[in-house]
């Protein structure tokens, strides 16, 4: 989620907004999917919801795929959608709901960021000193 936020934080110095709050969703989706853990629905879900939730976490992956082939994409943000494209179906085969949709959302958000100049990281570290008065 870190490598999101400086993504985010360089889309936002390079006036690409929409891109930094779809990246800024992403993580959020990420950060929900962590926290919720992998608990499992018991037996106690209706065939109803179980159907109701499939279909939406079907409709997320497909909008998330169809959005992902339409333009190119730094290799930080394809590790990072690969990785949560497969925590989504991952959790989804454990009925872990919660975090499956939480992946999937975020996987989702991902595939709208697009690639303007170098939405890439940088080196990871900086020089600081204070400054004297």
């Amino acid at each position: 989620m870190v490598e999101l936020t400086k993504l985010a934080q360089g889309a936002i110095s390079g006036g690409h907004n929409k891109e930094a709050a779809d990246l800024l969703r992403a993580s959020e989706h990420l950060g929900f999917a962590l926290l919720g853990g992998n608990d499992r629905f018991g037996g106690n879900v209706s065939p109803q919801l179980e159907r109701s939730i499939a279909e939406h976490f079907d409709e997320l992956m497909h909008r998330a795929e169809k959005h992902w082939k339409e333009g190119k994409r730094s290799s930080i943000l394809r590790e990072i959608y690969a990785s949560s494209c497969e925590s989504a179906s991952r959790a989804f085969r454990a009925r872990a709901y919660h975090q499956a949709l939480e992946f999937a959302r975020a996987s989702e958000a991902l595939a709208h960021v697009k690639l303007h100049g170098p939405l890439e990281l940088g080196s990871g570290h900086k020089t600081l000193r204070l400054e004297s008065e």
